[in-house]
């Protein structure tokens, strides 16, 4: 992958990005695995801006996979959720950020996705996840509900599908008034 990251033919130059952001995500998976979690945040922070600076063209063949931002915000609220006791800190766009501020940024990032693919999925609960790690249960609660309007009615509906609206229903029953 990296050497086909590194093509220099400028009509290739796009898919070479695209494969180089790829690299990126899985360096990231690796250092993850490796438990280096800062490495981690480092490699898909970069993923991210490179994938951000990217111009769609939309004539070239579109390469399958999870945008940058959308893994870096997942990262970010399970690092939040599942290893807040492995530091209370972390370098972020060369500032120390605490770990509680990372439902923000996860928060910050699926938003600005969403608005180029309104009510994906993957947005709308990583929005969901994100308010709820924020404290703010009557945005949770909302996002968790349309969620569950867009996903209950879906005629493709896999296991994984059943485990998010699953996961909605307990958040919404957890959260009743």
């Amino acid at each position: 992958m990296i050497q086909l990251a590194s093509n220099k033919d400028p009509s290739e130059k796009s898919i070479s990005i695209r494969i180089g952001v790829l690299v990126l995500q899985v360096k990231a998976l690796r250092w993850c695995f490796d438990e280096d979690v800062q490495q981690c945040l480092i490699e898909l922070e970069t993923a991210t801006e490179v994938e951000a600076a990217l111009v769609k063209d939309f004539d070239g063949p579109e390469l399958v996979y999870i945008r940058s931002a959308e893994l870096f915000a997942f990262y970010l609220l399970v690092i939040h959720r599942y290893d807040s006791s492995l530091s209370s800190t972390y370098q972020l766009k060369h500032s120390v950020v605490q770990i509680n501020d990372f439902p923000s940024i996860a928060f910050s990032l699926y938003e600005k996705a969403n608005r180029t693919a309104p009510n994906r999925g993957t947005n709308v609960l990583g929005m969901a996840r994100a308010q709820a790690g924020m404290g703010h249960t009557s945005e949770a609660k909302q996002l968790y509900q349309a969620l569950l309007h867009e996903w209950s009615h879906s005629q493709f509906s896999s296991n994984i599908d059943q485990i998010v609206i699953q996961e909605a229903h307990d958040y919404l029953y957890q959260n009743s008034v």
